[in-house]
């Protein structure tokens, strides 16, 4: 359990703006497990401040969502978290000046980053009122990259001269064993304990494995192909469904993403729309996965390895769902589709609440909304 006070932000502490009703949102969700694709309908974040674009980077089964904001400066993107229809601007208090958040739990516990140190950034864990340093395995710098309703965090601290997947519970920080003496990261971590990342092999390979929480990993779950793309998991749900990229042996692909089960490995596929032309011809495919919730569903986005503006390139945003793919353009209601082009998925929630982005007036200038599905 994470040693810090469960009390939730408080705008006593933080600076709380009035932002969109989330809570509600998500109060009139309905699943579709098993069933068709829903209609989603596009909800849009109020301005941080009155006049900042909120751009979101997880959201939990809650409705809490991290991100961040910029202010127009350089390097001048503020960390901010939506929380029960409020923004939470940090650092207000906070024992740092720079840090960068990486992903939230169920009770509003943040992960991440902070940079005070910089070059060498320090691990830390806050639920808005405490800031609990995580420490290093070797004294060098530490990244956390995800935290469970447990409290316990993953990522990626320096040892041994190279960067060694962590978990941290309880207080202490722990390497999770690689595949050999080369790079690795914790990057997602379920209720179980159980950890996904990757760990470069023997061959300096990057490798996608799974670190059960009965300490009998690292497994490898794409096999031993020789591949010129470095694999990896980036997340995984309670039933232990694990999904990540690969490289695939396609001329034409650059990269899949894949779900794992059991010891079966699944491609999932790619859009139709990731084959598209662009400036040097047919471009490499790649579809990425980002996220699966305990339903089983997965989100990510499939499309050409270089979209480009002067093409008609349509992104590939996609939630898949009992072995099928869609791009969830095609589901959106008919009064948000002339309104709205999603070029991104992000993450789901449990809910079925992804969090995406939005094309502005060109390919490259997007902004966050939520895609809520509706029957």
């Amino acid at each position: 359990m994470l040693q810090i006070s469960r009390t939730p932000f408080r705008s006593s502490t933080l600076k709380a703006i009035t932002s969109a009703s989330t809570l509600a949102i998500l109060a009139s969700v309905t699943t579709f497990a098993n069933a068709e694709p829903p209609k989603y309908r596009v909800v849009e974040f109020d301005k941080v401040l009155g006049e900042h674009t909120f751009t979101g980077d997880k959201i939990n089964n809650q409705g809490s969502v991290i991100g961040r904001f910029s202010t127009g400066a350089a390097f001048g993107y503020e960390p901010a978290l939506l929380i029960k229809d409020k923004y939470h601007i940090l650092p207000d208090g906070f024992q740092t000046d720079r840090m960068l958040m990486t992903a939230i739990n169920d009770r509003n516990i943040i992960v991440g980053w902070e940079e005070s140190s910089m070059p060498s950034g320090q691990a830390f864990a806050s639920n808005g009122r405490l800031f609990k340093s995580l420490g290093t395995l070797n004294g060098g710098y530490s990244y956390a990259f995800d935290v469970n309703n447990r409290g316990t965090i993953v990522g990626n601290s320096d040892a041994r001269g190279v960067g060694a997947a962590f978990i941290w519970s309880k207080g202490k920080m722990a390497e999770l064993q690689p595949l050999s003496d080369g790079y690795s990261y914790g990057i997602a971590v379920n209720d179980n304990n159980d950890a996904v990342g990757f760990s470069w092999d023997d061959e300096w390979q990057s490798r996608a494995v799974l670190w059960p929480a009965n300490g009998s990993g690292p497994i490898q779950l794409t096999g031993d192909v020789e591949r010129g793309f470095p694999e990896t998991a980036v997340d995984i749900n309670e039933q232990g469904q694990v999904v990540g990229d690969v490289a695939v042996d396609d001329p034409e692909s650059f990269v899949h993403a894949f779900r794992w089960e059991d010891n079966v490995l699944t491609d999932l596929g790619v859009l139709p729309e990731a084959g598209q032309m662009g400036p040097y011809g047919r471009e490499l495919l790649q579809t990425r996965a980002k996220a699966i919730n305990d339903l089983g569903q997965v989100v990510g986005n499939s499309e050409p390895h270089f979209p480009d503006p002067d093409f008609d390139t349509r992104p590939g945003p996609f939630l898949w769902e009992n072995g099928e793919m869609f791009n969830l353009n095609d589901h959106l209601r008919a009064e948000d589709v002339d309104q709205y082009v999603i070029s991104g998925a992000i993450d789901i929630n449990n809910q079925g609440v992804i969090l995406a982005t939005v094309n502005d007036d060109d390919l490259f200038n997007r902004r966050s909304v939520l895609l809520v599905p509706v029957k």
